[in-house]
């Protein structure tokens, strides 16, 4: 995937503090949209659950 095209994309991986739901997610997914012009894709890790995509952003993504 060319990440300098227009239609290119934010991923987020986020541990909050306290488990968040679903519509907290869509929410915040939409403020960071709305503020920076761009598709955000967020990716969640409440603690609750073990998925592959957790180990893979936290070994290939920038700590911000």
């Amino acid at each position: 995937v060319d990440e300098t095209k227009k239609d290119s994309d934010i991923d987020l991986y986020v541990e909050p503090k306290k488990i968040i739901g679903a519509l907290q997610i869509a929410h915040a997914r939409r403020i960071l949209e709305d503020a920076l012009e761009i598709k955000v894709d967020l990716v969640v890790n409440n603690g609750n659950v073990r998925l592959p995509i957790f180990d893979i952003a936290k070994r290939t993504g920038v700590l911000l």
